[in-house]
Parts: structure tokens; sequence; C-alpha cells
């Protein structure tokens, strides 16, 4: 204030000025806050004045342990006192913090507020998750966002330096990601509220749902003239959208851990407002935890939540307004997901500038794409049967294969004799839906195996590692499914192999002896399937013996027993009256 303006506050007397008034605050928090007068008594001034001054010494910049210390205390206040009143003005302050220009004391205030919400939502009224949602969570990403990208006068020399060095050559400078920078920092605060949303969204996706259904008057701002009913739906695509944006950000190592925490936010929104609902995994070390004093401490562990009901997706299943508006919020966040298929076909950036490899993918971005098949593995287990089901009569699981194939095509490392870990998860999920029934699983299986650049529009991504173990897979999963299946992808195979020999040169027919085992168990179940998209699998079959032995290479291949078996297998199995 004006009265105080002429104090030194760099003083050695304003050192022990403020580290006894911290004491004395300190000492009423942990010992004497039972002692308060009761809201009721003085309409909450005295606890309000009390959570002002932790408040202020959190942003004071005399001492960072004080203000961390600050921090911890505003979330000992509410976690004593649950009122809507206590709770909402925590949430205030923690969020004021959480665009502090101290990295620890900005980081702490993140942790600790979503720490607070994670405590305390279950008995959130529908208006609390509003202003919550909108107002607490929603400000805090937009003022880091914004800091993640600033104006040029806001840079530091190094970050200014790096970024016009970058706009002016075709070379890429990257910072080490050991040094940090402003950017850094921001980014890693960036991370903390993805991973708090997350928590939040895992634990309290349910009762959020029910706050657009229940009775209760959410209050919003007359300004936007928002419908009730609608505000999580709003809040819903606006962090589906971010965390999209975030996933598919350029940068490195300094953005990679941005790009997972973008991923992981994204393939969790898929799988929490599937019908049956997230998959259970791993607990983060810190969950339900505080850290106070340098030392960490158990807080209050959250009631059980609807989420966490076994009851939770059968309400999603019998209630109709819950049912739709979870398939509303699931196909928003598919969608977007789904939208990778394009950013990786398109995005040359994320390609080695290295001339050795033109083909070869950075490091960071396999990183990116292994958490990309982690997700898409976890979603299939809580969506198979159900939004992605083979039964399903929408789209959705052929999008889901085609992003699974891109991404197995992509991860290719030319000359390499070794799948990389994108390819072994990519591979390990198509053989577990071939063997859900998904037939385009299977035949991406096939195409794979036998149809050069199938997945990709460079056939340099993909090369015989990939060629055998896809057809490894397939002969395996061959004996294990349906006789129509079998059936259909071999007439896959024939048709494919024939429309590409009759418009490519060079087709090898070793990639079609990789699938002689498949061929032979097709053409023998073709007796058992009846229906009619089968009537002309014998004229693609004839076709494809007529391509596979007039190609260029046929003569040069030196697998003839194998070419011999496959028409032997031909002239067994055909119906009498064909010839």
């Amino acid at each position: 204030s004006a009265n105080d303006s002429g104090i030194d506050r760099s003083s050695s007397e304003w050192t022990m000025c403020c580290s006894s008034a911290f004491g004395c605050l300190r000492l009423i928090v942990d010992d004497f806050l039972d002692k308060l007068p009761d809201d009721s008594i003085d309409d909450g001034l005295t606890r309000t004045a009390l959570l002002d001054c932790c408040a202020s010494f959190g942003s004071s910049q005399h001492d960072v342990n004080i203000s961390l210390t600050a921090t911890g205390m505003l979330w000992t206040i509410a976690d004593q006192d649950d009122s809507p009143a206590s709770v909402d003005h925590v949430l205030a302050k923690l969020a004021s913090l959480a665009s502090d220009s101290r990295v620890e004391v900005r980081n702490c205030s993140v942790n600790t507020l979503f720490s607070c919400i994670a405590g305390c939502g279950q008995r959130f009224s529908a208006s609390q998750w509003y202003k919550c949602m909108n107002e607490t969570i929603f400000s805090i990403l937009d003022d880091v966002a914004s800091h993640c990208n600033p104006d040029v006068d806001e840079l530091t020399a190094d970050d200014a330096e790096t970024i016009e060095f970058n706009k002016s050559t075709r070379y890429v400078v990257s910072r080490h990601h050991t040094r940090d920078s402003t950017i850094k920092q921001w980014t890693t605060t960036k991370v903390l509220v993805l991973r708090g949303i997350e928590r939040v969204l895992r634990l309290y996706f349910q009762q959020l749902i029910s706050t657009m259904c229940n009775d209760e008057e959410v209050v919003v701002s007359p300004a936007t003239e928002e419908i009730r009913s609608q505000w999580f739906m709003r809040a819903w695509e606006k962090i589906v959208s971010f965390s999209y944006q975030c996933s598919i950000r350029d940068g490195g190592r300094e953005t990679l851990d941005l790009r997972i925490a973008g991923v992981e936010l994204l393939s969790l929104c898929c799988q929490v407002s599937s019908v049956l609902g997230a998959v259970v995994g791993d607990v983060r070390v810190g969950t339900n935890m505080q850290v106070v004093n340098g030392a960490l401490r158990s807080v209050r562990t959250a009631n059980k939540t609807k989420d966490d009901s076994p009851s939770s997706s059968d309400i999603r299943k019998t209630d109709p307004f819950m049912k739709e508006t979870s398939r509303k919020l699931f196909d928003f966040a598919f969608l977007s997901l789904m939208n990778f298929k394009e950013f990786l076909k398109n995005n040359s950036s994320m390609m080695k500038p290295n001339e050795a490899f033109p083909s070869s993918l950075d490091n960071t971005v396999l990183q990116v794409l292994t958490k990309l098949c982690q997700c898409l593995a976890q979603i299939y287990d809580c969506s198979k049967n159900d939004e992605l089901s083979t039964s399903n009569q929408r789209t959705n699981e052929k999008k889901f294969v085609d992003l699974l194939s891109i991404v197995t095509a992509m991860a290719s490392a030319p000359g390499s004799k070794y799948l990389t870990q994108v390819q072994r998860i990519s591979f390990d999920l198509l053989e577990k839906m071939s063997l859900n029934s998904s037939q385009a699983a299977y035949e991406v299986l096939a195409g794979l195996c036998c149809v050069p650049g199938y997945c990709s529009t460079n056939a340099a991504f993909e090369g015989d590692i990939l060629t055998k173990e896809a057809g490894r897979i397939l002969n395996d999963v061959c004996s294990q499914v349906s006789d129509e299946s079998n059936v259909l992808v071999v007439n896959f195979i024939f048709t494919q192999f024939t429309y590409l020999s009759s418009n490519q040169e060079g087709i090898s027919p070793v990639n079609m002896i990789l699938t002689t085992p498949v061929i032979k168990k097709g053409l023998r179940s073709s007796e058992f399937v009846h229906n009619d998209g089968m009537k002309n699998i014998w004229t693609h079959a004839f076709s494809f013996l007529s391509a596979l032995f007039s190609t260029s290479q046929s003569g040069e291949y030196e697998g003839t027993s194998d070419l011999l078996e496959l028409l032997d297998c031909f002239f067994e199995s055909v119906p009498i009256g064909i010839h």
C-alpha cells in the first residue's frame, strides 16, 4: 500500500519480521485452527482473513521456502473446513499462485490445487463443478498456455536467440534437454495441469456428467447465455482439443513430456466416456499425498464416487440421458484421437533431418508413438464390446484400425532387423482384435504382409521384418478365427495382389508365399461359407494365380516348391464344376 512503500524489504530487519510473522501464522494453522469462530458468527471473515494471509505469504518473493509452506497451509485449511465457501476461496487463492513467476511455487500450487479438488470433489455441487472447471482450472490452463507461447518481449535472451536462429535456417537448433529455460519451465507446469485434469476426470467423470441432468441450477454467465445442461459438453470439448494440440507439438525433448501427457489425457477422455469406463491401471506415486515442509504426508482419501461403483457402466447403459451424453462425449474424443492419422501422414516435421536415413523418425516421435499405441490398447480394452465392437454399425472400428496401421508402418526403421517398440505393441493389438472377430484388423495384417506400401504412401516405411512379423501373426490367427473370416481375408489377398500386379512392375511372389497357410485355410473353408459375398472368390482366385505366375519376378523366385504347394492347394480345394 502507499503507507509501506518506503519499507526496505531487503533489510535484515524485514527478514526477521517476516519469519516471525510467518511462524505465528503457522502456529495458528497447525494448532489453533479448530479454535477459530464459526462462520455463522462472523460470516467467515476470520477464516477469509486467514486464507488471505496464507496466500500473501505464498506470493511473497522474500523466501521461496515460506511460499511453499504457505501454499500447503491453504490445503490444510480446506481439509479441516470443507464448506463450499472455504473450498472455493482456497481454490481461488491456489489458482492465483499457479501463475507465480517462480517455477517451484507455481508447480507446488498446481499440484496442491488438484489434490484439493481430488479430496473434496465428491461433495461438490453442480455449481461448484461449473466454477471449478471454467473459472479455476481453465483460467490456469489459459494462463500457462500463454506463457508457453510468449510474445518476443517476454522471452529471455537465450530463448529469443534460439527461436530467431531457427527461423533463419533450415536446420533446427534444440537446447539440450538438461538445460533449463523459461519456456521449458512453463511447459513443465503445463504438463502438471494436464496430469491434474486427468486425475479429476478419472475420479469424478460420472459425477460431472450427472451435473448435466440433475435439478440443481448451475449459475452461468448471463453474457454467454450458456444452456445449463450443455456446460460440461463445452468444457469437454476444450479439454479434448487442448490435449490434442499438446500431443502434436514440435520441439524435440523439450516438449516430449507435454506431448506424452496430451496423448494420455486424450486417451483417458476416450476411456472414461466409454460404456465400460476407464481401465484401472497403476496408481501414480503421490496419489492422495501432499508435500509439507519437504516431507510426504497422507491426505484424506476421497470417498468413492459413482464412477468407482461397479454399477457405473450399468447406469450408462440403462439411463437414456446418461447413455446419449456419454456417447456424444466419446464420439468427440474419439474423432479427435483419429485426427492423428492425417497428422502422421502429412506432417513432415517429424522426420529426422538426416540424409543417410531420410525416412527415419525422430527418437522423441517414436516415444510419443509408443505411448499412443499403449493408449490405443487401453482404449480397445474398454471399448471392444461396445464402441469398437464389430457388431456396431458405426465406423469406429475401421477408423481405429486405420490409425493403428499407419502408426505401425511409420515406425519402421529402414534396414532394421528388429521391430520397434511401437510395432510390437501394434502387432499385439492387431492380433488381439483379429482374434476378437475384427475383420478390419485381420485384413491389415494381410496387407502388411503381402502388399507393398499398404499402410503408407512411402514403401520405404515398410521392410522385411515388418512383412515377416505380419505373416507370422497372420498364420497363427488363421487357425483360430471363423471360416468366413478366413475366406474374406483370402479374397482380400487375391484382389489386392491382382490389382497391384496389373498396375505395377516388380511384384515379387515372395510375400504371397508367406501367406500360404492362410490361403490354404481360406480355400478349404470356402466350401463351408455360403453367402453372396463369396460368389466371386474363385474368379478372384484364378486371377490371382494368373498374376502370380505371370509376374516378371516369378521366374527368378527360387522357392519353386512353395509355388507348387500353393498350386496343389488350389486344385484340392476347387469345387466340382469349376475349371
